[in-house]
Formats: structure tokens, sequence, C-alpha cells
């Protein structure tokens, strides 16, 4: 009986880590969206803020697949903090 009541108890830490994990996981999305936007919206017309979130998403995908893409921060207006 003390068996079954241990192993409850670990399968019940572990579900509550996964719960853990997916909210964290959740909230790292959300942050990441929140400042995509918040990039584009630095742009002048609706035109340039597709423009910046287009390069915004492909920069991941480009570090992702070994490309260096030197100077990707150059969209960012100055005084960002990213040496523009």
């Amino acid at each position: 009986m003390r068996l079954l009541a241990l192993s409850a108890a670990q399968f019940e830490a572990f579900l509550w880590r996964q719960q853990c994990m997916a909210e964290a996981q959740q909230k790292l999305m959300l942050r990441e969206t929140l400042e995509l936007l918040d990039t584009s919206q630095q742009g002048a017309s609706a035109g340039t803020m597709g423009a910046i979130m287009c390069n915004e998403l492909q920069a991941p995908l480009q570090l992702h697949a070994g490309v260096h893409r030197p100077g990707a921060a150059g969209l960012h207006p100055p005084g960002r903090g990213d040496g523009g």
C-alpha cells in the first residue's frame, strides 16, 4: 500500500512539472510574440511593418540553418541597445 502511495505522489509531481513547463513555454511564446509586435510597430507604414516582421521571423530560421546575418538587427531604430 505504501508503494502505491509513493508511486501516486511521484506521478502527481510529474504532472505538476509537466504543467509548469507547459505554462512556462506559453509565457515564452507570448513574450516573443509581444516583442515581435513591438518591433514591427517601429515601421512608418504598413509595408515597412510587414517587412520588419518578416525579417524578424526569418532571423531565427536562418540562425537555425547556420546562416549568419551580419547587421540583421539594423532594422531596429537607434537607441534600442543593438548598436544601431
